[in-house]
C-alpha cells in the first residue's frame, strides 16, 4: 500500500515545520510589533515544497499552535491568537502558502519569474487577510499603519532571500520534477 507522503516528504516537511517554529522566536523589535522570520520560513516552503505538502506542513504548524505548543511569534500559543487582531495572519499562511507553492510549481518558465510571483502572491494573501482581519478591531487606517507600513519593505527583502536559498536548494536537492 503506497502512503499518501513519502518518508523523504514527512521529513522535509518536519524540518520546516522547525525552521517556522524557529523563526517565530528570531524577533527584530520596531515597535508594538516586532518582525520575526516566521513568514520568511513559510515562504521559502512555500517555494520549496510541492503544494500538498506546503498544506500540511502550514496545517501541521497552526494546529501545533492551536493546542498549545509555543510555536507562535515570542513563544505564545492558543486558540486566542487565532481570534485576536493579528489572527487573520495565521488563518492567511494557508492560502497564501497553498497558492504560492502552486503558482512556483506550475509555472515552468523561468525559475525567478515563478518564484517572484509566487513570493507576490504570497504577500498579497497574507496582507489582504491580515489587514481585512484587524480593521473591525483598529479601523482602515490604523490597520494600515500597524498592518502594512512597518512590514511590507522587510517582506519583500525576506522575499527575495527566500528566492535565492530556494534556488540553492532546488540545485543541491532535487524536490521540483
Amino acid at each position: 500500500m503506497k502512503s499518501f507522503f513519502s518518508i523523504r516528504e514527512i521529513s522535509f516537511s518536519s524540518v520546516f515545520v522547525a525552521f517556522i517554529t524557529a523563526g517565530a522566536y528570531i524577533s527584530f523589535p520596531i515597535g508594538p510589533v516586532p518582525i520575526v522570520l516566521q513568514n520568511f520560513f513559510i515562504l521559502l516552503a512555500s517555494l520549496f515544497l510541492k503544494p500538498r505538502l506546503m498544506l500540511l506542513t502550514i496545517i501541521v504548524y497552526l494546529f501545533a499552535g492551536l493546542i498549545g505548543l509555543p510555536v507562535f511569534s515570542g513563544g505564545k500559543s492558543g486558540v486566542v491568537h487565532f481570534l485576536g487582531p493579528t489572527g487573520g495572519f495565521l488563518i492567511s499562511y494557508i492560502p497564501a502558502s497553498f497558492f504560492a507553492s502552486l503558482f512556483r510549481n506550475n509555472i515552468k518558465f523561468n525559475f525567478y519569474i515563478s518564484s517572484a510571483g509566487a513570493s507576490f502572491i504570497f504577500i498579497i494573501i497574507v496582507y489582504v487577510i491580515g489587514i481585512s482581519w484587524m480593521i473591525p478591531t483598529f479601523g482602515f487606517n490604523k490597520a494600515i499603519a500597524f498592518g502594512l507600513f512597518p512590514f511590507i519593505i522587510p517582506d519583500i527583502l525576506k522575499a527575495a532571500a527566500s528566492i535565492a536559498i530556494d534556488k540553492t536548494l532546488s540545485n543541491k536537492i532535487l524536490t521540483h520534477d
